[in-house]
């Protein structure tokens, strides 16, 4: 009988986007679902009460390959290190993200 070694599954780090100004400066958002909105609406999953973000802002999509973001034609826009955001974009560990004057910053 041949036996085989069985390897762990490497589980993927856990991506999170950690709030850096404002009275929530630290907190961390766990991206969990495959789909997270961010916006002002109470059905966002990340919600930002800002008045420079849109009700629906932005939409973080959690993939094998990565996190990607892109911005839903919000009225301040959505930036990356001062990059502004077109189309589908993939994030990286350390990026700052500005929703708006919103400011959180991306860790995987």
């Amino acid at each position: 009988m041949t036996r085989s070694k069985s390897r762990p599954t490497p589980t993927p780090p856990e991506a999170r986007l950690i709030f850096e100004d404002g009275p929530r400066s630290g907190t961390v958002f766990p991206i969990l679902l495959k789909e997270t909105l961010v916006g002002r609406l109470d059905s966002a999953q990340l919600v930002l009460d800002n008045g420079s973000v849109s009700r629906l802002h932005a939409r973080l999509t959690l993939e094998p390959d990565g996190v990607w973001l892109e911005d839903l034609d919000s009225r301040e826009g959505t930036w990356i290190n001062g990059v502004a955001v077109r189309g589908r974009t993939r994030l990286e560990d350390g990026d700052r993200i500005c929703f708006g004057d919103a400011v959180l910053r991306f860790e995987n």
